[in-house]
């Protein structure tokens, strides 16, 4: 039998704030991802003290986010793991400190798609496949939008098990971002156009 999925949906302002900061939203990253560490292990990588880095983790297990561990070695070095299996931002997090989390988290995922779009023509070199970007504006009611919100779920969940500890051989990390935020057209409707 498998294992009931941990799913967060986060609303809460306070949540929302303490998930702005650029460093828990790439300490979460990892801990969704299914890795487990010790804020040594990963200080380098996310260019903080170790020490800074247990702050950190403290104010995501405030919150539910991460939790301690099972087999730490020693008391000093405390492992972690996600509580979580996947973290969704509410669509009712509109309020201002919610706009503000998900600027800085869309700015941290712009900035790491530019870094893998850099590393692009090393791993083609190597045989990688790469997929690349697409973009597709569509015209959808509210209704359809969330219907087409599940269904990519839909398409999603049979990988979403996955983690950098549980995975089948021969797999490739890849990462996938979607949006259906609401926009404003290009361009007004011509002279005399019809919505059909």
């Amino acid at each position: 039998m498998a294992a009931r999925r941990r799913s967060a949906t986060v609303a809460d302002p306070q949540v929302l704030k303490a998930l702005a900061h650029p460093v828990r939203q790439e300490l979460m990253t990892l801990l969704v991802g299914g890795e487990v560490f010790t804020a040594t292990q990963v200080a380098d990588r996310v260019r903080m003290t170790p020490s800074a880095v247990s702050h950190h983790l403290r104010q995501l297990e405030k919150y539910g986010l991460a939790r301690r561990a099972p087999g730490s070695r020693d008391g000093r070095e405390r492992l972690w793991e996600s509580a979580v299996d996947d973290l969704t931002i509410a669509a009712s997090a509109r309020h201002e400190v919610g706009v503000l989390a998900i600027e800085a988290i869309l700015t941290r995922e712009i900035e790491l798609l530019i870094e893998r779009l850099r590393r692009q023509r090393t791993l083609a070199s190597a045989g990688r496949h790469i997929v690349g970007l697409s973009r597709l504006d569509v015209w959808v009611t509210p209704d359809e939008a969330a219907q087409l919100d599940r269904d990519i779920e839909g398409l999603l969940r049979p990988f979403a098990r996955r983690t950098g500890r549980r995975h089948p051989k021969n797999t490739e990390y890849r990462v996938f971002v979607y949006s259906l935020l609401p926009d404003e057209p290009p361009l007004p409707p011509a002279t005399g156009q019809r919505s059909r």
